[in-house]
């Protein structure tokens, strides 16, 4: 009887499915760009709208734009050319006054041109003009694309990421509202990731790897927890000065501290609230007056 070695005893007691399913397993992870690909990554970016970033291609607009510009400023041109040529006083009699039996042939083809060419760059303009005006997508939802390309690599064409380094360029397609507060908690990972916050209704296009590698947190009571934050700084911001001023007899003192928490109640306001600048003075300016009145009271 021949002997064999442990590892050939160990090789034959594998049942050959659980081979097959090693080398499978295996073959997805060297070809991720097989197995995965579009189908999951769009799978992904479909399960949040926060996923969803493309490139608004300002400089490629402007540039088509300004040749659409140029080409009609072309056509008026030569109309003018024409009007003028028609109307001098040794050209002949030529009605200029009418559309409908205008006999040069001319002047009838550019404004057929123009009225294609005017539609189209007006259609074109006021479209651009709406992708213009939205704000630039958030550094957060950026990461969170690199993120996944980072955890699934080679699963789309590398060149075909390079459009996320044009992060100036880049809009998120559905535009949330987030108050500066819920920005600042969107900053800490471990937060968003406790269970209170997360979703209940996970979309279920995702598989399992997905839902190890993304955090789906719910935008209602991220800003619940955003707008809580706000009133327990502002409800310190009141009762903590009366506290203090209650001990503390000196003016100038006291004069320090009304001063110093209205001028940290102006920064806060500006940081964790979207108030204007003025609404953010005439409420700090509000909130001085009121210290200053409890401080004389208390006086």
């Amino acid at each position: 009887m021949a002997s064999t070695s442990p590892a050939d005893q160990l090789a034959n007691s594998i049942s050959p499915n659980v081979v097959g399913l090693s080398a499978a397993a295996e073959d997805r992870r060297r070809k991720p760009w097989k197995y995965k690909g579009y189908r999951d990554f769009t799978r992904w970016v479909a399960t949040d709208s926060d996923f969803f970033i493309l490139r608004r291609f300002k400089v490629l607009n402007t540039r088509v734009l300004l040749s659409m510009q140029d080409n009609i400023s072309q056509l008026e041109a030569r109309l003018d050319r024409l009007d003028t040529e028609h109307s001098r006083v040794e050209a002949a009699d030529v009605d200029n006054g009418t559309f409908r039996n205008d006999p040069v042939e001319d002047r009838r083809a550019i404004l057929r041109q123009l009225e294609v060419d005017l539609k189209a760059y007006n259609e074109y303009l006021l479209s651009y003009s709406s992708l213009e005006s939205r704000p630039p997508a958030s550094r957060q939802n950026i990461k969170s694309v690199e993120n996944w390309f980072f955890n699934n690599r080679n699963a789309i064409a590398p060149e075909e990421t390079e459009f996320l380094k044009q992060d100036t360029d880049l809009i998120d397609i559905v535009e949330k509202s987030r108050s500066p507060a819920r920005k600042i908690l969107e900053r800490f990972q471990g937060l968003l990731s406790l269970p209170l916050l997360r979703r209940r209704d996970v979309p279920n296009v995702i598989n399992s790897e997905h839902s190890e590698t993304t955090i789906y947190y719910s935008d209602e009571r991220i800003e619940f927890l955003g707008s809580a934050l706000i009133v327990s700084i502002g409800y310190l911001m009141l009762i903590g000065p009366l506290w203090w001023l209650e001990f503390e007899k000196k003016e100038k003192a006291r004069l320090g501290i009304v001063t110093g928490f209205s001028c940290l109640f102006l920064v806060l306001l500006s940081f964790v609230t979207n108030a204007k600048p003025f609404e953010s003075l005439a409420a700090a300016a509000a909130y001085t007056v009121r210290r200053h009145l409890i401080d004389v009271i208390a006086i």
